[in-house]
């Protein structure tokens, strides 16, 4: 009698661990786990590649005294930029780090008539952009997320031909030697994200230092460039 009852303590206890085991478990020892994993991976290393295609338009003095703007011999722009970000996770799903991205950008040539009837006719315009800067991501919904960044770096401009006709007299001239300046880049963008997969939009603000004159001496001033950018890419 003594040992039945003994074997049936014994039984009864294993039953009655068993199910506070697991449950010590579950409460104790789960939720720790999952939270260590999302702790990495918010505020972990990640390398954010993005491909933009910018619309653009140039403006600024290119001589006060004729009068005449970039925009009055430039029309709108058209171009890409592939840019690599290498950011770290901070506070609450924030991250922030430094960037570098290589662009390009072409303005249409226009034709620009002043008061006597002189003209001049410029052709396309490529500038072409190395910047290197810092930005931050900042969510604000789920998947949703808002872009700021700002960098400098160095622009471009490829030499650019036109016709300077005078009196009605058409002839061949440089407009602008190939030179390279000191540029400033600033800009926001709202993002969406599923996984490693990103799409973005937004506008950016480019200042850079004036071109090199060619065979026509213009008193001008920096230019800048306003652009709407569309692009998407991978974080990994």
């Amino acid at each position: 009698m003594i040992c039945r009852t003994k074997t049936l303590l014994l039984a009864a206890a294993a039953l009655g661990l068993a199910p506070a085991g697991a449950w010590a478990q579950d409460t104790l020892f789960l939720p720790e786990r999952q939270e260590v994993v999302v702790h990495q991976h918010e505020h972990g290393f990640e390398v954010v590649l993005g491909l933009y295609l910018r619309v653009s338009g140039i403006d600024g003095e290119l001589d006060p005294d004729v009068p005449v703007d970039y925009a009055d011999l430039f029309g709108g722009g058209a171009g890409g930029m592939l840019e690599v970000s290498f950011l770290w996770g901070i506070e609450e799903h924030w991250k922030a780090g430094p960037y570098i991205s290589f662009g390009g950008d072409t303005y249409d040539g226009q034709r620009d008539v002043d008061p006597f009837g002189d003209s001049l006719e410029a052709d396309d315009m490529d500038i072409s952009t190395v910047i290197v800067g810092f930005k931050g991501l900042f969510p604000f919904a789920p998947f949703w997320y808002g872009e700021a960044h700002g960098g400098f770096g160095v622009a471009t401009y490829h030499q650019v031909d036109g016709i300077l006709r005078i009196g009605g007299v058409p002839q061949n001239v440089v407009i602008f030697e190939e030179s390279s300046v000191l540029a400033f880049d600033f800009g926001g963008r709202i993002g969406f994200h599923i996984n490693h997969f990103f799409a973005e939009a937004g506008f950016g603000l480019r200042i850079q230092g004036p071109p090199d004159n060619g065979d026509i001496a213009f008193d001008s001033s920096a230019p800048a460039e306003f652009a709407f950018e569309l692009g998407a890419g991978v974080r990994f």
